[in-house]
């Protein structure tokens, strides 16, 4: 199977196992909000919300080292051996030590609710690292399996606890508890990770290369919570609540570019890791740099163009001061799907640190603009902190990454493409019924001619397919 062709079978199935789970989510929210008081939905929301921040850190980050050095040695089993068992070897007594101070740093709760939270995030290690090794090994599939079957039991879970049981915060905390672990015991006997699990093959410098390259994800873990949370924490700071409001509505219907792009991330990874190798390997990253920009300006476009039937049918209630900021934050989006795919060429070459550092700066350039423009254009300076800061981080990699691989951009086209989709969003801002019909006529022929090429393909497949069933 060619390299393009392995890629868009990976992308159709990690995006199932992306789009599914926040599928799951939107469905339980109304359930959970229902259920649980306000003190109880705090409590859970936060919870939830320190498992990206804290996991993180207690790892080092170790798991993605294990999809990446999995990657290199598919067809060595001592040698996955080695690895599987060093990363377990790393985890498991760092997970139990974690659940041992949560014990005791959460006395105020109830003794149950103490005893889930802990289970949950031991289980929560497990299932991430678990996710990495199937990963690691080719199994994306199951990778993507274990993702819905997680979110499929605990929207189960949430309605007979929540619903029915009336079990309030312990349900919630239990239902996401629950269907981690058995996620974690179907990826286990899935793998036959017993099998793979050999600790006398344990090296202290085998884990310290693997930490190596993992520790710089941390900071860059850390610096996407800072950019998705500081201008909540600053808006609320100094305007208030309400604007904090309208932010978050302003940065919902731009998750769904998100949510392609976290899919996308995946299967990048994996193909630009393989691809590493090849003598080829700059001409090929220059022609997916190519055919994926094209893919994101139009998509990007044909969203523009329905933002306004959008807004009219997913946000309801007093918020159309959030309708100006989408297209700001639609911008800034653009620019984090750039990043990301210039991050996939930089963990193929186990640049770590470099994608370490710029998230850093980013994260930090971000809060300053924030904190600058915020008491002089109030909510504004939220969305353009955005917007600043992933263009900084896509246009420093863009140039960072030509010290080891050399890729080929398409200046023009970018050029062109950029301020296209810029005067899209002026029009759209303007909610306007004219300007709205304009952007939708643009973004259509938009769409069609950055994708051509890959149009063009797609029909000739499609006829050769054809002609050859009517030879048969």
């Amino acid at each position: 199977m060619s390299r393009k062709k392995d890629f868009l079978k990976n992308l159709i199935i990690l995006a199932f196992g992306s789009i599914m789970p926040k599928a799951a989510q939107l469905i339980m929210l109304p359930i959970i909000t229902g259920g649980l008081s306000q003190i109880e939905y705090g409590t859970y929301d936060l919870v939830v919300s320190m498992v990206s921040l804290l996991v993180p850190i207690a790892t080092l980050q170790v798991q993605t080292a294990t999809f990446r050095f999995l990657l290199d040695c598919r067809d060595n089993k001592q040698e996955s051996e080695r690895i599987i068992s060093n990363v377990l070897a790393f985890v498991l007594p760092v997970a139990t030590l974690i659940i041992i101070v949560l014990f005791l740093g959460l006395r105020n709760f109830a003794l149950k609710i103490r005893i889930v939270i802990c289970i949950y995030y031991y289980v929560e290690i497990l299932l991430r690292t678990f996710q990495q090794i199937a990963r690691g090994i080719g199994k994306n599939t199951l990778y993507s399996s274990s993702a819905v079957m997680e979110s499929l039991i605990q929207l189960f879970l949430v309605i007979v606890f929540i619903m029915f049981c009336k079990n309030g915060l312990l349900g919630a905390l239990l239902a996401i508890a629950v269907a981690d672990t058995i996620a974690v015991c179907m990826l286990v006997l899935k793998m036959k990770i017993w099998k793979c699990i050999n600790f006398s093959l344990c090296s202290l410098n085998s884990l310290k290369v693997m930490l190596k390259y993992s520790w710089p994800m941390v900071p860059n873990c850390l610096s996407t919570w800072v950019l998705s949370s500081s201008d909540k924490l600053v808006l609320t700071y100094f305007i208030g609540v309400e604007a904090t409001a309208i932010y978050a509505v302003a940065t919902k219907i731009p998750l769904m570019l998100t949510t392609v792009q976290s899919a996308y991330a995946l299967a990048w990874q994996e193909n630009a890791s393989i691809a590493s190798s090849d003598d080829d390997a700059g001409k090929y990253y220059s022609e997916m740099f190519d055919t994926t920009y094209g893919f994101i300006v139009g998509l990007f476009a044909l969203l523009v163009a329905v933002t306004p039937i959008l807004f009219i049918l997913l946000i309801k209630g007093d918020y159309q001061e959030a309708y100006p900021h989408i297209f700001i934050l639609y911008m800034g989006t653009f620019f984090n799907c750039i990043m990301t795919f210039m991050g996939g060429i930089y963990i193929a070459h186990k640049q770590t640190l470099s994608v370490g550092v710029t998230s850093v700066c980013g994260a930090i350039i971000n809060l300053i603009v924030d904190l600058v423009l915020v008491s002089k254009i109030g909510i504004y300076a939220a969305s353009i902190s955005t917007l600043v800061s992933f263009l900084f981080m896509a246009t420093f990699r863009m140039i960072d990454v030509q010290k080891f691989q050399k890729i080929h951009y398409p200046i023009k086209k970018m050029i062109y493409s950029i301020c296209v989709s810029s005067i899209m969003c002026i029009l759209a801002a303007q909610n306007n019924w004219m300007f709205n019909c304009i952007n939708g006529c643009i973004g259509i022929v938009f769409a069609i001619c950055m994708n051509r090429n890959v149009i063009k393909n797609l029909v000739i497949q499609i006829k050769r397919k054809f002609s050859y069933k009517g030879e048969k």
